[in-house]
Formats: structure tokens, C-alpha cells, sequence
């Protein structure tokens, strides 16, 4: 795997995983 692909995904996991926490969080409060 190239290293830019690991890099966007790795950036796209750590995005998409904050949205997402933030997301349920607002939801639960």
C-alpha cells in the first residue's frame, strides 16, 4: 500500500471517528 494512501485513510479514520463520538455524544446528552 502506498504511504499517501495509508496516510488519508489514517486521517480519514481519525476524522470520521471524532465525528462520529461527537455525534453520539450529542445525542446522549
Amino acid at each position: 500500500v502506498p504511504k499517501w494512501k495509508r496516510i488519508i485513510m489514517y486521517l480519514a479514520v481519525r476524522i470520521f471517528g471524532w465525528k462520529y463520538y461527537h455525534s453520539h455524544t450529542i445525542q446522549h446528552n
